[in-house]
């Protein structure tokens, strides 16, 4: 069976029909759901320091090691650029964003220091 279809008008009545429709909808939902009762939520068990200590110097360690191969990267292209060779825009693009991330981290070091 399929649903019957309303005819496409201006007028702003059948709004109207689907907001009361849906008012007695949401009553009725809040009925049910008043009879269930709510389910407890579990507490969150934070780790012991140990190992949100370890989590953290692996969380360094892999960003150091992921800057240092991305700065690898672009001195390459830059020591092909010093050479007169042409960057394509992908390697343009790259050694720019290694410059803002190199530029990041050395005020963010100059900060924590």
């Amino acid at each position: 069976l399929r649903p019957a279809r309303r005819s496409l008008h201006s007028s702003g009545a059948w709004l109207q029909d689907i907001k009361q429709e849906d008012t007695k909808a949401s009553t009725t939902s809040t009925n049910t759901a008043a009879a269930v009762p709510p389910v407890q939520e579990r507490a969150v068990v934070k780790k012991p320091l140990h190992h949100r200590i370890v989590d953290e110097l692996k969380h360094y360690y892999n960003g150091f090691r992921l800057l240092g191969i991305d700065i690898k990267i672009a001195g390459r292209m830059v020591w092909r650029l010093l050479h007169g060779q042409l960057l394509t825009r992908r390697e343009r693009r790259r050694v720019g964003e290694a410059k803002y991330t190199l530029y990041g981290s050395t005020v963010f070091s100059l900060c924590t220091v």
